[in-house]
């Protein structure tokens, strides 16, 4: 009896109280301060931020489910950007770039990344693609194989193993089941997200408050429009055909992402150039950020180095 009443007296707060803020340490402050600009690809917006020499090598940056580029390669981007004039663009319904409410898949997405590429007159440029980034960069190599000089994977798959085996109809109402929890939950799910990734040293403790507003700021409706995408992706049949000899990264210990699909993808090639991030979780670009930044040197521009 006292937990029915305690959950409605929470719905009644979530529904009508006041938003309270987590208690952040002092000093709070923006984690990288890269400012961007938008790119239309037909009525879309996307928004993408550069950095780097002008004149060293291309390198594109392709962002995964449920963040945009600055949260996920916050720490990635200045230590590539030394080297490399980085490329990172905010996926459709994610970051700064357009919200579109309609289903979608990810070769949709693939050609948001063609359109910009093209306006900003790159080809055969160097693209890594991390989690879903990882699924639109192999559907742009695909559909765009001119754009895509090197190939980047990273902790993502060919297809979803855990998802592809259910029934379709039990990960849909799956889905929407966790549609509507987050829509009364955002806060508490922000919370706990951002308390997570401090505690395992993803996020500095001074850089707390953004990672809360950003997650914040998720639009359910569209974060499961994603994540819908990725459980019809299946590229088993081509991907391993692409003209193409990957660098495929491997978060061994992916909580998300499951390992065995990320071997199954690496497996699909050749010739792929296998790195594995040993104990790296999903969060990897940002708890790994130095070994995923000297993989993808080596891979994307050799002659520089490791």
């Amino acid at each position: 009896m006292w937990m029915r009443r305690a959950g409605l007296m929470w719905l009644i707060w979530r529904l009508f109280g006041p938003e309270i803020e987590p208690r952040f340490a002092p000093g709070q402050a923006h984690p990288l301060r890269l400012p961007g600009r938008s790119f239309f690809v037909g009525d879309n917006e996307i928004f993408v931020r550069e950095t780097g020499p002008d004149d060293g090598p291309v390198l594109v940056l392709v962002h995964g489910w449920g963040d945009h580029s600055l949260v996920i390669y916050s720490k990635l981007i200045p230590l590539l950007a030394t080297r490399f004039r980085v490329v990172a663009l905010d996926n459709r319904n994610s970051g700064r770039s357009a919200e579109i409410r309609a289903r979608y898949e990810i070769a949709d997405a693939a050609d948001d990344v063609a359109g910009v590429l093209e306006q900003l007159g790159l080809a055969r440029v160097a693209v890594f693609g991390y989690s879903m980034g990882g699924m639109i960069v192999q559907e742009l190599a695909r559909r765009h194989p001119h754009l895509v000089g090197r190939m980047g994977l990273g902790g993502t798959a060919a297809s979803v193993g855990r998802l592809r085996d259910l029934p379709r109809p039990a990960v849909v109402a799956a889905m929407a089941v966790a549609r509507s929890f987050e829509r009364i939950t955002r806060h508490e799910i922000s919370s706990v997200r951002t308390r997570y990734l401090m505690r395992v040293g993803a996020v500095a403790p001074e850089h707390g408050r953004y990672f809360w507003t950003q997650h914040m700021a998720r639009d359910p409706e569209l974060y499961w429009q994603a994540g819908s995408a990725i459980s019809r992706f299946d590229a088993r049949t081509w991907s391993g055909a692409l003209d193409r000899a990957p660098l495929v990264v491997i978060t061994t210990h992916d909580q998300l992402m499951p390992p065995d699909s990320q071997y199954e993808l690496a497996s699909l090639f050749e010739a792929a150039d296998v790195v594995e991030l040993a104990g790296a979780r999903h969060e990897a670009p940002l708890t790994h950020a130095s070994a995923m930044a000297e993989a993808i040197t080596r891979w994307a521009a050799p002659e520089l180095g490791g």
